[in-house]
């Protein structure tokens, strides 16, 4: 779901279609599916070097619009030098202030980091480390994607957290379901408290 205006009190969020779950279709196709289903459109996850800037993401942004882009989550042997690539831009992200001025984002586009599972260990994404990753995204002027699913998974309190994350901070969510290590299922359909989330 996205928020155009980012203030709590005129929220009005629109649903949009992940483009991640009808992966092996042709973008323009799943944008047509999202359009005749009536989402409000895209959340263009960049999950193969195929996917980039180009004719075929023209081409579904104007059937239904791209809100949303999910940032490379993958590591793309196809695409050559993945492993020095990821640690130039991990060294560059974790330098760099107010992402959006410094992309030079239009006013419409949103950016921010989605929480993902996590794991025992260090780093910014480890085991409850949910106040460090707050701090990033206000540190790097970004909001918050927040993942119920994802804090379910990784054996958290979803309410509990749910009530730690400040408002304006979060720009979107992704809701679905778990049953222990089962990720995305449909609401009511695992173990999480969605209804009161």
């Amino acid at each position: 779901m996205e928020d155009q205006t980012h203030s709590p009190e005129s929220r009005s969020p629109e649903l949009l279609l992940s483009t991640g779950c009808l992966f092996h279709l042709p973008l323009p196709v799943i944008a047509s599916v999202g359009a005749r289903a009536g989402f409000a459109g895209l959340d263009l996850v960049m999950g193969s070097p195929r996917i980039a800037p180009g004719p075929e993401v023209d081409a579904a942004h104007e059937i239904l619009p791209v809100r949303v882009v999910h940032a490379p989550f993958r590591n793309w042997s196809g695409s050559g030098g993945a492993g020095l690539r990821n640690a130039l831009q991990g060294r560059w992200f974790s330098r760099a202030e107010d992402l959006p001025r410094l992309l030079d984002a239009p006013p419409n586009v949103s950016f921010s980091l989605e929480n993902l599972p996590w794991a025992s260990g260090g780093g910014l994404f480890a085991k409850d480390d949910l106040a460090a990753l707050l701090l990033e995204c206000r540190d790097k002027g970004l909001g918050l994607t927040l993942d119920c699913c994802h804090l379910g998974i990784s054996g958290r309190d979803i309410l509990a957290d749910l009530e730690r994350v400040p408002l304006e901070l979060v720009r979107h969510v992704h809701f679905s379901d778990a049953d222990r290590h089962t990720e995305h299922l449909p609401p009511g359909s695992g173990l999480l408290p969605v209804g009161p989330f």
